[in-house]
């Protein structure tokens, strides 16, 4: 592991902090980082039980924003022979919070969500606007070829019955093909639904389907809403104040910790 330390990139090492969950993905170590990988010791690592198939590694800073806690622990570590002679905490983060506010959308359409299924699995089948468009096509080409327009055949028209004709051909078969499948998956999900939910229950869950769509709409933007609200404040601003006491109230850090705190970096001068 020490051989192999000098060798991973500085830039790398910054970019390992901006793999922030679901944003992007983690990097690998040793494998991202380790650019000649027939190096001996790079072999060595990767046959350890614990690096063989790489280790992700990601943003840490939903758990500790500033580091204090790795700072702390890395200070009172046996290994080193003395602790930091000083910790500095920068941070830019305001204290304050804006509440949560619910969504304004205003119920509109008044379709339920069965409704709302019905109307879009209706072109999932073979229908009658796709078997138009493609009658239409062939009767073009059909024309043209009895020479029935100025008595001649045209190019154009070939082209254009042609285009119609399949696309008219491709809807009529993936509308045929669907329609099969989305059949064959209502049956089961029928078959699951009356496996799994009890009589009692079934008015209740049935219910749902009665729901406006908008509603369920409004209800799936709040929930996200207040959860990114949850991870994105209050669960850091907690995470946060746990981390200033650690780094507080340690009395073998006094006069060793100095903190920088801005409330807030846009631009204009504070009085």
């Amino acid at each position: 592991m020490n051989q192999l330390s000098a060798k991973v990139q500085l830039a790398d090492i910054v970019a390992s902090s901006s793999c922030f969950p679901i944003g992007f993905e983690p990097l690998v170590f040793p494998d991202d980082y380790i650019r000649e990988q027939k190096d001996p010791h790079y072999k060595a690592l990767k046959r350890l039980p614990d690096f063989c198939h790489g280790v992700g590694v990601i943003d840490g800073g939903i758990v500790d924003n500033q580091g204090i806690g790795s700072m702390v622990n890395i200070s009172n570590s046996r290994q080193r022979q003395k602790p930091l002679d000083l910790i500095i905490v920068n941070d830019v983060g305001s204290s304050d919070m804006q509440p949560w506010q619910t969504e304004s959308t205003k119920d509109t359409t008044k379709m339920s969500i069965k409704e709302k299924m019905k109307s879009l699995l209706r072109y999932v089948r073979v229908h009658w606007l796709y078997c138009c468009v493609l009658l239409v096509g062939i009767l073009i080409m059909l024309i043209n070829s009895l020479e029935l327009i100025k008595g001649r055949e045209w190019a154009s028209l070939y082209i254009v019955g042609g285009i119609f004709t399949g696309i008219g051909l491709s809807f009529t078969l993936i509308g045929a093909i669907l329609g099969h499948v989305k059949n064959d998956v209502i049956r089961k999900l029928k078959s699951v639904f009356r496996k799994n939910v009890l009589e009692s229950l079934l008015d209740e869950v049935r219910s749902f389907q009665r729901l406006d769509i908008d509603l369920v709409k409004r209800m799936i933007i709040e929930r996200a809403t207040s959860g990114a609200k949850m991870i994105n404040n209050v669960f850091l601003k907690q995470i946060r104040y746990l981390n200033y006491e650690l780094l507080y109230s340690s009395d073998s850090l006094k006069n060793r910790r100095i903190s920088s705190v801005i409330g807030e970096l846009n631009g204009e001068k504070k009085k």
